[in-house]
């Protein structure tokens, strides 16, 4: 189901089927098109039916039929979604990788990528936790959070250069934070 409830996917066979609320009709299909995804899939923010696979990350408009595709190395990715339905993480092939979908709902949708590190442990699960969506890794004998949001990393990086950064700093690493360091 989806976060408020409005929409539903199931499976049927090699298929994943999303159903609207409104007398519970089928809205559309959208087939596991590279090997099996073990039953796994989500929904993003009410709209979109995330199909995880052995290439990647398949995302299909429920409303417009619009189709997004996430390559991930090896493996089918593993998923965590954060509170603001808009940001989620994948891991695969020991790399997890924090996209945000952008544009508006119903058309000319985006993902970036906010971040990507690694390696992670084999197994290793994601957990958005909290009002400000930290996200945390854990692993066989580990946890440990990490930083991907820019506000976050910037702030850890004045922390440990011990001075805020230039403008031309920011615009080469950091083109979206807003420097909250003190120059």
């Amino acid at each position: 189901f989806g976060r408020d409830g409005r929409l539903m996917v199931v499976r049927d066979s090699f298929e994943f089927v999303a159903f609207g609320s409104e007398a519970w009709t089928e809205l559309r299909r959208v087939r596991a098109e590279h090997g099996w995804t073990n039953g796994r899939t989500a929904i993003l923010a009410n709209e979109w039916i995330m199909v995880p696979d052995e290439k990647g990350l398949r995302m299909v408009s429920v409303r417009s039929g619009e189709e997004i595709f996430l390559p991930q190395r090896e493996g089918n990715p593993g998923m965590s979604f954060a509170a603001d339905d808009r940001t989620f993480a994948l891991g695969a092939g020991g790399m997890v990788t924090v996209w945000r979908l952008g544009g508006e709902p119903g058309g000319g949708a985006h993902v970036r990528q906010m971040a990507r590190f690694g390696p992670v442990d084999a197994g290793s699960r994601m957990l958005f936790a909290g009002a400000d969506d930290r996200l945390y890794i854990t692993g066989r004998e580990t946890m440990r959070r990490v930083l991907y949001q820019p506000r976050e990393i910037e702030s850890e990086v004045c922390r440990r250069i011990g001075r805020g950064l230039t403008d031309e700093e920011i615009a080469e690493h950091l083109a979206e934070a807003t420097n909250p360091c003190a120059r």
